[in-house]
């Protein structure tokens, strides 16, 4: 019987390698779902930007610093 490898990082990355072989799933979340979500955030905030909104503070704190 063999003793188990040390741990480290080559272990880790050909693990990896082997996984992202066999499974295209993880292809998918690894790739696709962080190019989708990055393309969502540019579309959100790409917009023009908002101007002329009117801010409002409301104060239900009544107290001496807050009425002067």
């Amino acid at each position: 019987m063999r003793p188990p490898p040390n741990p480290g990082l080559r272990l880790v990355a050909i693990r990896e390698i082997r996984f992202f072989r066999r499974d295209r799933a993880g292809w998918f979340l690894v790739v696709a779902i962080p190019l989708v979500a990055f393309a969502v955030l540019a579309w959100t905030f790409g917009s023009a930007v908002v101007r002329g909104l009117d801010v409002v503070i409301v104060d239900m704190d009544h107290s001496a610093v807050s009425i002067g």
